[in-house]
């Protein structure tokens, strides 16, 4: 029973992720240039909720103290961004995009490592896959702070795009995971 509240939890946490992650990256598509103001301001909502989530999904999850670290440690990066994003957005859109990349590649060898470990009770492949996308991003956005903004804007929004995607499919997987324990139990 503990598993299945586990599962919806991360499974509720990785739908609303995914989605927020999904609509900024097509916004950040469809307008990078005028939208860079009103994007900061999003992405800032979006880290807040998002890095929120992470934290409790990862202290509830049960797992290993590893994970809850790593997992805390990058909900608290999440946060911070999110609140500073909106108070100085021109000045800290390069600093923002390098501090997000540390977040991204720190959430996503976090899920790495527990897609690697986790034998039997997540959807392992997806979840590691989902991390590799997400460090490759991470790791993508640390090396090219400097570029043009609206550059930025179109790669982070693609980026965003399939962090979301990946997300989503966590959520689903998840979803039948926990049915199949629902029917076990009964």
């Amino acid at each position: 029973m503990a598993e299945g509240k586990a599962l919806l939890q991360v499974g509720r946490f990785a739908a609303l992720s995914g989605a927020g992650s999904i609509a900024i990256g097509v916004l950040m598509l469809l307008w990078p240039g005028r939208t860079l103001l009103v994007v900061a301001w999003l992405i800032g909502a979006h880290l807040i909720v998002s890095g929120l989530g992470l934290i409790v999904a990862r202290v509830r999850a049960g797992r290993g103290l590893g994970h809850r670290i790593l997992g805390t440690l990058a909900g608290v990066l999440t946060v911070v961004l999110g609140f500073a994003v909106p108070r100085l957005p021109v000045l800290t859109l390069a600093l923002v995009v390098f501090l997000l990349g540390i977040s991204w590649l720190v959430s996503g060898i976090a899920e790495i490592i527990e897609g690697a470990g986790d034998r039997g009770n997540a959807p392992r492949g997806t979840q590691m896959a989902g991390g590799i996308v997400t460090a490759l991003a991470g790791l993508f956005m640390v090396l090219a702070p400097l570029r043009s903004l609206a550059a930025l804007a179109i790669w982070a929004g693609i980026f965003m795009i399939l962090v979301g995607l990946s997300r989503i499919l966590i959520s689903m997987r998840a979803r039948r995971l926990r049915k199949a324990i629902r029917r076990a139990e009964d």
